[in-house]
């Protein structure tokens, strides 16, 4: 972006040159205005506004066409035109870009066509085809380059994305397996345990009556503590939410990923943490694969009335929000826990997601 402002700043230079010297001042008007459109639309096009980007090239290309046409010119404004063929890739395919090189090429010298001498005139043609095809080689292989770099940061995000939800799955079955070998050896042990000491206590009098009695008291604690430590197992514990988020922190590659966990967060149920989960894992993955983000960060809160997960990307944003698979997962998770979703963006501010869940109807 610096080195295009440098050479738009210094095709400006004849323009004020004749502004100062104060001949044909329709002319040299007409420069200003075409110059500084060229700035304009170069900026705006710079700066990444999605819907800048075909309008802006097309008002680049007919500025630099009105500097190179009026009288006079030394020819240094063929330059934007160069400029703006190494634009062309990111907005257009090859093909068509190479099209419209040829087209903006042949209107600049077009005016000449009848004047002095044909080779001179192609030579001249040629060069500055040669420059305008080199600019627009070197911006594509840059295109190609960057692509290639996000659809490997997609790739990698998935591949973690993937290896999380396998050591999740790993936990949850190994959890599950504790849970039934509990429940199917030492529960059973426990339940004959206390039908023996039930049938005791009906059977022996006098002192024996105590002991018996409390080891049959004991035995049905020891009962409900395992039920609870078999509940406990088969539920997905909140505190694992944390952990998860953590695990989604990344400081090298792209995007950089930063999890801020609220003071006030506490235990969070089963079923707001394993939503929340996938909802920042999709929030990570959307950052990586489609809005160009060098940077995403979550932050997990809690309200007087709402459990809270706020994701924001610095990417480009949008102006229209479209609802795919991972947008409407999201949002089916967050509503059925009668939580509502609510998406964030515009056009080079970044893409937000908050997703917010009501304290007291979270466990229902």
């Amino acid at each position: 972006m610096l080195a295009g402002l440098m050479v738009w700043l210094v095709s400006g230079i004849d323009m004020a040159r004749s502004m100062l010297s104060g001949t044909d001042r329709l002319s040299a008007w007409t420069q200003l205005i075409a110059w500084l459109a060229f700035g304009a639309a170069f900026f705006i096009d710079a700066c990444r506004v999605r819907f800048g980007f075909p309008a802006m090239l097309f008002v680049q290309a007919l500025s630099a066409l009105v500097l190179i046409w009026i009288p006079g010119s030394d020819g240094v404004e063929v330059a934007l035109l160069v400029m703006v063929a190494g634009q062309l890739p990111s907005v257009m395919s090859t093909s068509a870009a190479v099209a419209w090189v040829l087209a903006q090429t042949v209107l600049a010298f077009f005016p000449d066509a009848g004047h002095g001498s044909v080779t001179r005139l192609a030579i001249k043609v040629f060069g500055y085809l040669s420059f305008q095809l080199f600019a627009l080689g070197a911006s594509g292989l840059a295109e190609s380059e960057r692509l290639a770099r996000e659809d490997l940061a997609a790739a990698k995000g998935r591949l973690e994305a993937m290896q999380e939800r396998l050591e999740e799955t790993t936990r949850e079955a190994e959890r599950l397996r504790i849970a039934r070998e509990l429940h199917d050896s030492l529960g059973h042990h426990l339940t004959a345990l206390g039908l023996d000491l039930e049938l005791a206590r009906h059977l022996v009098k006098g002192e024996a009556s105590a002991p018996v009695e409390r080891a049959r008291a004991l035995t049905s604690s020891l009962m409900a503590d395992l039920r609870s430590a078999v509940t406990e197992l088969r539920a997905d514990s909140g505190h694992d939410l944390v952990a998860r988020l953590r695990a989604l922190e990344r400081r090298d590659g792209a995007p950089r990923v930063d999890v801020e966990i609220g003071a006030t967060v506490g235990e969070v149920p089963a079923n707001v943490g394993q939503a929340f989960a996938r909802v920042a894992q999709e929030i990570v993955t959307n950052a990586t694969k489609h809005a160009r983000a060098s940077h995403v960060r979550l932050e997990l809160r809690a309200t007087g009335h709402d459990w809270v997960l706020a994701g924001k990307d610095d990417g480009k944003g949008s102006d229209v929000v479209r609802s795919g698979h991972g947008l409407s997962g999201m949002r089916e998770r967050v509503e059925g826990l009668g939580g509502c979703l609510k998406i964030e963006t515009r056009p080079g501010a970044g893409f937000g997601v908050i997703a917010s869940v009501p304290i007291n109807g979270a466990s229902s």
